[in-house]
């Protein structure tokens, strides 16, 4: 469900949010890189680097809040959740 959220924000962001999404099964090692220990989790990276993983979404509001800290406000109009909460 997470993912499908997520291409919903690219889609927001006009392709400068670029989701992918691994499967824990196939890549053991890529979440031991990363410190994943739930799921789901997402990521940010800039430049290669990640930004502090984010566990535990359950709706776009958990997206806007995550977004909104890497980014020091939302690139997109807030539609999903209420902005002053975060300013």
């Amino acid at each position: 469900m997470l993912f499908n959220l997520m291409e919903e924000y690219g889609e927001k962001l006009d392709g400068k949010l670029i989701t992918a999404r691994a499967d824990i099964d196939y890549v053991p090692e890529l979440f031991a890189d990363y410190g994943v220990t739930e799921i789901p989790t997402m990521i940010i990276f800039d430049g290669g680097e990640p930004f502090q993983p984010h566990v535990g979404f359950k709706e776009y509001a958990d997206i806007d809040r995550y977004l909104y800290k890497f980014y020091g406000y939302l690139p997109y109009k807030a539609i999903y959740a209420d902005i002053e909460k975060y300013t």
